[in-house]
């Protein structure tokens, strides 16, 4: 049985990172990209600013995505 690829599920085990980016209206295709290239919460997290600007234009969703981030690391209570 072959496993699923990076295309068929998003890069965290519950989808969250994915519903967060259509819940802001990210475009499919940068979601898509997203995927492709393993871009998940980690990689986030130490993208520079000009390279997310590039995915992501609006600063206020960039802000909300940052901090999606931080929140989805931060140690479970």
């Amino acid at each position: 049985m072959d496993k699923p690829g990076p295309s068929s599920r998003f890069l965290d085990e519950d989808n969250s990172l994915e519903q967060f980016l259509r819940n802001r209206g990210i475009s499919e295709d940068t979601i898509q990209y997203f995927i492709d290239q393993n871009i998940d919460v980690p990689a986030i997290q130490i993208m520079e600013e000009s390279k997310l600007q590039e995915f992501i234009p609006r600063y206020g969703d960039r802000l909300a995505l940052r901090n999606f981030c931080k929140q989805y690391l931060a140690p479970k209570k």
